[in-house]
């Protein structure tokens, strides 16, 4: 299936791999029966990787995600780590992955320009840069006159002084090209301007829209071929050469080192954008020409407006029976609505009513029912045969930080593995009851399941911390789990005590 034919909507482990921890990506592993998953010509370790989440990263990683697969014009999650700040990440790199000379290069080039331009932000302001021209052949090309008689120092403190701002644009000259930048409006990236700098070389600009963000433009050869760009956004499209794909993972963040790396010019310090520019001046526009500008603002407005007329009733209509389906059938309050992730595992595995009756429950009732499940996956674990382990169960029932290893999920992780010489001889403890059948069709290594358990218990929020919970003592307990269930029923869900 092409890029064309998939959803929009980015799938649940790509979405965590980006805007998540740890914890709730592992989660999601859990329940992914394909960490290597495809969805617009990228896996979950490609977008943990192009957001330098490395945590998210390692974790897909030894989970089984393959960071040498070859995806985005070619790059593979662990060559794009190669340019990045983890080189490392991945291990040994495999023969024929090491980035070329030209690569280096351009790895080199951008720490250089993040540098220079570290601290400068298009917000409310507009810049484009330009391979090849001067300042003198930029005021020719935009048909510019020189400012005069206007006090420039408040021209950069305050713009908005102005009423003829749109039409006041700085030059500034750096190697390779030219820097134009309206401080305080968005004509210095508009088509327009871009177009008209860019016969036989290339223009890009970028804009900070205070609404809707870093907006980019680019312009090759007097036509514009690029608009509604995101500069320095966490992201590469399938369609993307090599060189763009590098280039947007390289400035991350950095919208005005995009740009001018994006057309050519090399910024040696941030004059361009902070100012003063070399030259200031005053664009030509005719009645006719800010008319139509007028005009077409207006329309784009109309059509905008009606627009999101249009997917707000769509919304409207799909959005409740979309909920019914995803609730099974129940409408979920706001509350539930706000645990996110935390409610996928329970929905998905099918315990939508154990979801309502845990939120129904008062918070001090949540955070027992978390400290109980805890406790119950340390010692279906054999866990609670251990001091350490004791320690923390301890002072999670206090209320206290907990103790090591569990103080950080980086140092518990390294107590996780099964044959980690801290859980080294641990035995599963004996249930006088008759095993179901495993979820996963062998059985699981309890203490690694049952590990997270406390860390999650602890969470600040009680709710959190229940449902959290109640995942890894599920997954712990594996072909015990109808006795765990039944347990917690009669404990800590009074009326629905199994018959």
């Amino acid at each position: 299936m092409g890029p064309e034919a998939e959803s929009l909507e980015r799938p649940a482990l790509h979405d965590a791999a980006m805007f998540s921890d740890p914890a709730a990506v592992a989660l999601l592993i859990r329940r992914n029966t394909d960490v290597d998953a495809m969805w617009w010509g990228r896996t979950a370790l490609w977008q943990a990787v192009m957001a330098g989440e490395a945590a998210n990263a390692q974790v897909l990683f030894e989970s089984g995600a393959d960071p040498w697969r070859p995806m985005m014009a070619g790059w593979s999650p662990g060559r794009l780590a190669l340019a990045g700040p983890d080189p490392d990440l991945f291990g040994a790199v495999p023969a024929g992955v090491a980035l070329s000379a030209g690569e280096r290069a351009a790895v080199e080039a951008s720490r250089r320009l993040i540098d220079v331009l570290a601290g400068c932000d298009p917000y409310a302001s507009s810049f484009g840069c330009i391979a090849g021209i001067d300042a003198a052949e930029a005021q020719r090309r935009l048909g510019a006159t020189l400012l005069e008689g206007v006090d420039t120092g408040l021209l950069l403190r305050d713009p908005y002084e102005f009423d003829e701002l749109e039409t006041i644009v700085g030059v500034t000259e750096v190697p390779g090209g030219c820097v134009v930048a309206q401080w305080g409006s968005y004509l210095a990236a508009s088509g327009d301007v871009l177009n008209k700098l860019s016969r036989g070389t290339v223009s890009y600009g970028v804009s900070g829209n205070p609404k809707s963000g870093n907006q980019g433009a680019l312009s090759v050869d007097g036509t514009l071929v690029g608009w509604d760009l995101h500069p320095g956004g966490a992201d590469a499209f399938p369609d993307d050469d090599a060189d763009e794909v590098l280039r947007a993972y390289l400035f991350v963040g950095h919208p005005l080192a995009y740009c001018c790396a994006r057309a050519g010019p090399a910024a040696v310090d941030a004059r361009a954008f902070t100012g003063p520019p070399d030259l200031w001046l005053r664009l030509p526009e005719d009645p006719k020409t800010r008319a139509n500008r007028q005009q077409e603002a207006e329309q784009r407005a109309t059509a905008a407006l009606a627009e999101a007329e249009r997917k707000r009733r769509e919304e409207q209509e799909r959005e409740p029976a979309y909920e019914l389906r995803e609730w099974g059938g129940r409408r979920p309050t706001p509350r539930l609505r706000e645990l996110g992730v935390h409610a996928w595992g329970m929905l998905h595995d099918g315990y939508g009513d154990l979801l309502f009756a845990f939120d129904a429950l008062q918070p001090a009732a949540q955070r027992d029912a978390a400290r109980w499940l805890a406790r119950q996956a340390f010692a279906i674990a054999g866990l609670d045969q251990l001091g350490w382990a004791r320690d923390a169960l301890d002072a999670l029932d206090r209320g206290d930080p907990l103790p090591a290893p569990f103080d950080t999920p980086d140092t518990m992780h390294a107590w996780v593995a099964p044959d980690a010489l801290q859980v080294a001889g641990v035995t599963d403890a004996v249930i006088d009851a008759e095993p179901d059948t495993p979820k996963f069709g062998v059985p699981v290594h309890r203490p690694s399941f049952a590990l997270p358990a406390v860390l999650h218990a602890a969470h600040p929020d009680p709710l959190i911390a229940l449902v959290d919970t109640f995942d890894d003592a599920i997954a712990t307990f594996d072909d015990y789990r109808d006795h765990l269930l039944a347990e917690l029923r009669t404990r800590h869900l009074p009326g629905q005590e199994p018959a």
